[in-house]
């Protein structure tokens, strides 16, 4: 049910998932309202479950090799029954949602392996429960190495389109948020990133408190941390803005993603901004919002046979859509599993240096 906001309302909403890293005076700042009015609201959306903040780990950082979709198609008996799954289970899988049909799950790992374990497994426990249909099960690997992420649930382009404020916003495939190699953690930085991650809306002094450190320690982690080991978003509820639906494109390319990276630029712009984009050498994953349910797969498909894609793309690009009225999430952006899980099996291993010459010596 979309909510009903007041022009501030929804200028606070869209600084709020703009600008996440901020507190609220740098906020105030930015959209140019006062600072009790920004709290106020920010208090209020929270309340409402408008939206949720999360602090999401760096995972290539702390040493996991890839992230992994997957797909599980569900049979007529599942229709109305809950899926059996605990909370502790799959703790790499961050993210786990399905409809009357498919089971859609999301989640970072250190080898292929134990993902493809978990696809396994998560089917076995369906097979069990007898909500599982006869074939369908898709997954999907990301390298964290050879894909880029230029887009991991940074909403605020459809906060931006939903309440129709006219933000001027681009779609772009430059940078990735999943870059760079392992980094040292000290004791002290392992707890205050756990700390994060469970408890992301604390202040330094609530932390300190829970970890009986000093303020300033807290800050000066949360500041050396901060895009290095984790990264904040404020996950919006998209069916509060109007959106309808989300749709998955998955096509897998005949080319390179830098032969391909105009053509990517011009499919993905007609279908929206991305709530999700990761792409590498011969193969991608879009994930986006509507507003209306009717021809997302034809749009999805044509986005990318024409240009550049025409004759290197494996048809079909559309990979599911699913109706946000008809979809349960089961795990909605939930880390502290994962973190602890890496920080369980952390160990930091330097790069050796090369060794100087004899004649540079």
């Amino acid at each position: 049910m979309r909510t009903r906001l007041t022009s501030k309302q929804k200028i606070a909403l869209w600084g709020l998932i703009k600008y996440p890293a901020l507190n609220d005076r740098e906020t105030s700042d930015k959209i140019r309202m006062k600072l009790s009015t920004l709290t106020t609201i920010r208090y209020k959306m929270l309340q409402d479950k408008i939206y949720k903040m999360v602090n999401v780990p760096v995972v290539n950082r702390l040493a996991f090799e890839t992230a992994a979709f997957f797909l599980i198609r569900l049979g007529p008996s599942a229709k109305n029954r809950p899926i059996p799954i605990k909370k502790d289970e799959f703790p790499n899988l961050v993210f786990i949602a399905h409809d009357r049909a498919r089971l859609l799950a999301f989640g970072f790992y250190s080898t292929y392996t134990s993902a493809e374990t978990d696809l396994h497994e998560l089917a076995s426990k369906l097979q069990k429960a007898k909500m599982l249909a006869r074939s369908g099960h898709w997954i999907r690997f990301l390298p964290l190495k050879n894909y880029d992420f230029p887009n991991y649930f940074e909403m605020s382009q459809f906060v931006n389109a939903g309440l129709e404020l006219n933000k001027p916003e681009a779609v772009t495939i430059k940078g990735s948020v999943f870059e760079g190699d392992q980094i040292h953690l000290s004791s002290f930085e392992r707890k205050v990133l756990k700390e994060l991650v469970e408890y992301p809306d604390e202040t330094d002094v609530q932390l300190s408190k829970n970890l009986n450190i000093t303020r300033s320690t807290v800050a000066r982690i949360r500041q050396r941390l901060l895009g290095l080991a984790y990264k904040t978003l404020n996950i919006v509820d998209l069916s509060k803005l109007n959106y309808k639906a989300i749709s998955i494109a998955a096509p897998t390319l005949n080319l390179t993603f830098e032969d391909s990276r105009a053509a990517i630029i011009k499919a993905v712009s007609s279908l929206g901004p991305p709530l999700f984009f990761a792409v590498g050498d011969y193969g991608a994953i879009y994930i986006t919002a509507h507003k209306e349910l009717r021809g997302i797969r034809s749009r999805t498909n044509n986005a990318f046979r024409g240009g550049s894609f025409k004759g290197n793309v494996q048809e079909p690009s559309h990979l599911a859509t699913f109706n946000l009225k008809q979809l349960n999430v089961l795990r909605n952006h939930e880390y502290l599993n994962l973190v602890e899980q890496a920080l369980d099996l952390y160990h930091f291993h330097p790069k050796k240096r090369k060794k100087a010459n004899a004649a540079e010596q």
